[in-house]
Formats: structure tokens, sequence, C-alpha cells
């Protein structure tokens, strides 16, 4: 079967397609459509859709004639490759393609990675056959038939190996380490709070790893100069051999950063994205906190809240936070979400 993926904007939601690709790729063609700023993260050589999915353009007549010409485009790159079914990771990026399907009959399948389902997938929910979440929250959205399966995640990441990833980075083995992100584009709240603890940790021996977003790096690389324990990166597309390293790590509250975590067994302390729409980010941090897996601390305390957090972080609390995150996602969940997508398109596809 020919199949097409639909991703674009940031890697939170290229990641888990990327997933699904390689998956696919064993039996099935696949196509993956995405914009040029995700096309070097995306594997294979992707189909490109011109649209800025930013939230300052959205409903304004550029954002509209991108549309406008980004559906046309999906609509002949679909119909000339004969796409058989569409899986769409979410966003305002999928708008297109999604409707694109549509005008031609393609079934498609919706990923809601969020409790708290976006506008664009709450726009599309009517049109998909199927809906996939990964937490509990957006069957209440939406107006197709919804599972709850899972995100799919790296298969790797279940199999770390955390004295192998210090050896290779020569992070001492019994130091306690911090790995703090903020996202495809950096975060200005954690890096501000990061650098603000710098001085008070000289003596604790916490070794920090740091990815700053590219256009914080150069800015924060004089305040790093007299703290010896860290690795300081602008970007890293793959955080495997990082998460594998950590003894907590300080993120956002994006759907994917969650199932890595959860994947790789990580406790976290986690900060929801202040500014994003709708505020789905505080959906997922409350739920992992419930969940035990993480601690929630809002944008706006982190700076105070950072370091008495890190000192509550005993071996015990970390052990239990560990455990929890196996306990959310005991395995794989891939190989069930291609397993469902493909068995109900078998199941209702005309003979």
């Amino acid at each position: 079967m020919r199949i097409a993926i639909v991703a674009g904007g940031t890697l939170g939601h290229v990641k888990p397609g990327n997933v699904l690709a390689q998956t696919l790729r064993k039996r099935h063609n696949v196509f993956y459509l995405t914009d040029r700023a995700m096309k070097p993260y995306v594997s294979g050589t992707p189909f490109l859709l011109d649209l800025e999915a930013k939230h300052t353009l959205i409903e304004t007549p550029r954002f509209l004639m991108q549309l406008s010409k980004a559906y046309l485009d999906a609509r002949t790159i679909l119909k000339q490759k004969k796409i058989g079914i569409v899986l769409s990771m979410g966003g305002y990026f999928t708008i297109p393609a999604v409707l694109a399907a549509r005008s031609l009959r393609i079934p498609v399948y919706l990923f809601e990675q969020n409790a708290l389902p976006g506008r664009a997938n709450r726009l599309l929910s009517r049109f998909s056959k199927l809906n996939i979440a990964f937490l509990p929250g957006p069957e209440r959205y939406f107006k197709s038939k919804t599972m709850l399966c899972g995100n799919p995640v790296a298969s790797h990441l279940f199999h770390l190996s955390q004295a192998r990833s210090r050896k290779k980075l020569r992070i001492p083995r019994h130091t306690f380490v911090l790995l703090a992100f903020g996202g495809t584009n950096g975060a200005k709240d954690i890096n501000e709070a990061v650098c603000s603890i710098l001085p008070r940790l000289k003596k604790k021996h916490i070794f920090i790893i740091h990815v700053t977003g590219k256009k914080y790096y150069d800015p924060l690389l004089p305040k790093y100069s007299t703290y010896k324990q860290m690795i300081v990166r602008d970007f890293l597309a793959d955080l495997s051999a990082y998460y594998a390293a950590a003894d907590v790590v300080l993120c956002r509250a994006g759907a994917t950063s969650l199932v890595e975590l959860w994947a790789a067994r990580k406790p976290a302390i986690i900060v929801p994205h202040p500014h994003v729409k709708d505020n789905h980010q505080l959906y997922n941090a409350l739920y992992a906190a419930h969940k035990g897996t993480a601690i929630m601390i809002p944008s706006q305390r982190l700076h105070k809240e950072l370091l008495p957090t890190l000192r509550l972080l005993t071996q015990k609390r970390l052990r239990a936070m560990s455990n929890a995150c196996a306990a959310c996602l005991p395995g794989n969940p891939t190989p069930l979400i291609v397993k469902t997508i493909l068995n109900d398109h078998a199941r209702t596809k005309k003979p």
C-alpha cells in the first residue's frame, strides 16, 4: 500500500512521523510531506509544502494564500502517487493535506498527542476515519472515533545504558546529571533558570547538559565560563545518549518529550510552555505529574523553585518516578498503532 505521512512545524510532530515511516517502510511504500525547516530531520526525500504554520500568521491573508497553494500541491502529490491512506501527525501544517485527502476520498488517520487537542485537529477530526490518541481527553472534542493507542516512539529508547553513555560523553560515572532543553527552538525561561543556579551548584557536584536552542547559544556561553561540569549544545535532534546519561530531565511538557521520557524511564521536571495556543502543555504536565513521572513547575515560578526542587530528588524519589514512567509506558506502542490503522483500513475498504 502507498501511505502518506504529513508532519511539519516542529520536531514534536516530525519525530513520531519518522518512527511510523521506519516501521511502515518494511512492507509499504511511504511518502512524507513536510516543510522546508523540518526537511533535514525527515528520513528519505520528502515532498515539501510551503506553509508557515505559526500562530502569529494564522488567519492572515498571507497564511490563507499559502494554505490555498499548499492544498493544491498536496492534492497533486496524493493523486499522482496514488496514496491509499494519509497519516496526519497534527498541527496547522497538516490542514491542506487532510483537506486534499478528503477531496480525493482518501482515508485519513489523525494523531493527537496532547491531552487537550489543538484547534487544527479539532477541525480536521470530522474528516478522519480514526483518531489515535496518546493521552486521555481528546475523545471529548472529536467528531469521529478515537482510540487510546499511545504515541509512536523509537524502540532504542527502551534500552539505553547510562554507564555506556556517560563513558562516551566523558561524564563521571557517579555524578548527578541534569539534562535541560527547551524543545525545537529552545526556551528562554529554562535557560535563565539553569544559568541562575550555576553559582550555587559549584559545590554540589552536579553535571549539567544544557541544550539552549540556536538563538540563545552565543549570548549564554559567557555565563558558563566558570562552571566546568557541563556540556552545552545549541541544538540536538537526537537526545538519546543524553537521556541515557541523565538522572533527571528539565524540559517542556510537549507530548513527544513525555513519551521519550517514559520510554527512557527518566524522571522529569516539566515546565509547560506559557504561550502555546489553548495551553495544551499544561494538561499534559498535569497528567504526567498525577501519574508520578514528573514534577510540574509553572514558568513564572521556575527561577525561584528549580534549585529547591532539585534538592528534593533523593535516590528513592527518582526510583519511584522512573518506575512510574515504566507503568505509564510498559512497552513500545508503535507496533500496536500500526496494526490498529492497517486492520481498520483493511476491514472497511471497498472491495
